[in-house]
């Protein structure tokens, strides 16, 4: 079997990044829109894609400029975005409902920034040990973090595992990536079985039992659609449209946060907010790509 090439490009971490945002559109659309438990698991695991790529791409950056432009960069693709689109729909949702709740649920970026700052400050003040304080917290975070974070707490640090490891991965033949990626899957489908047992859920939703659950399905089944991918997506002929939802994840994701509430089971509504998700999507990345390069031109 031909030894398989464990590397991240840009256009894969695109990719896997649109299916991704995809799982959790389905995710928020299907089963928040339609109140349907059988897609809630969606949005975890495309969210622990995220982390997952976020850590590989961090540290692959670290190791070619280190932290030069790292604020930058992270305020200006993801702060600037989230800012824009704060200041058109909090008004917005304010005048209709009299509230912001759904419209600022954004703790997935809140959550990030988290591990953001903490890759900063280990590589900057701690470089030889930050995998290991990376591991520690992250054990740690388990513990004392709500459930919807602490079933994530383990996909950043992995990323940035793997980076500091893939050139030993190359030893291994695709065959065996297929395999490991069959055994990732069972333990999360396990994981995800066990998790529906009365005696488990009598735990409680924020006990360790059900957090220990739902990490169990999170990330070994990103991980292994994330080998899956890696394997076959040369005959899938999907790349063109999922790099294009890749690069505008973010934005899908913002946007889409307040306007799948308004579903309320509603197939109508669903088709509704589908037509104006992708206008939005695409005002949103747009304006935020102007202000960029004039940012950038200023400075």
């Amino acid at each position: 079997m031909n030894k398989m090439n464990f590397s991240l490009s840009r256009d894969i971490s695109n990719q896997l990044k649109g299916i991704a945002v995809l799982l959790i559109l389905i995710c928020h659309l299907c089963g928040g829109g339609f109140s349907n438990r059988f897609f809630t698991p969606l949005g975890g695991i495309g969210v622990a894609i995220f982390l997952f790529l976020s850590g590989y791409g961090l540290n692959e950056s670290f190791k070619t400029k280190g932290l030069n432009d790292f604020w930058k960069n992270k305020l200006t693709r993801i702060v600037l975005p989230y800012v824009i689109w704060s200041i058109i729909v909090i008004p917005v949702y304010y005048f209709l409902y009299n509230s912001v709740e759904y419209a600022i649920r954004y703790w997935y970026i809140e959550y990030m920034f988290f591990w953001y700052t903490l890759f900063w400050i280990t590589k900057k003040y701690a470089p030889l040990n930050a995998e290991k304080i990376l591991l520690a917290v992250a054990i740690f975070s388990f513990f004392i973090f709500s459930n919807i974070r602490a079933e994530q707490s383990m996909s950043f640090v992995a990323g940035v595992f793997v980076s500091n490891n893939k050139d030993s991965y190359r030893k291994y033949n695709s065959s065996q990536y297929f395999l490991v990626a069959i055994i990732l899957l069972f333990i999360g489908i396990t994981s995800l079985g066990l998790k529906q047992l009365d005696f488990i859920r009598n735990f409680g939703e924020e006990s360790v039992i059900v957090k220990i659950c739902q990490l169990g399905i999170k990330l070994p089944i990103g991980l292994s659609i994330i080998i899956y991918y890696l394997l076959f997506h040369s005959i899938l002929r999907f790349e063109k449209y999922l790099g294009f939802m890749g690069v505008m994840s973010l934005e899908i994701y913002l946007v889409q946060m307040p306007l799948y509430a308004y579903i309320s089971s509603s197939v109508k509504n669903l088709i509704i907010v589908i037509v104006l998700l992708i206008p939005l999507v695409l005002i949103l990345n747009f304006v935020a790509e102007k202000i960029s390069h004039k940012l950038a031109t200023i400075q």
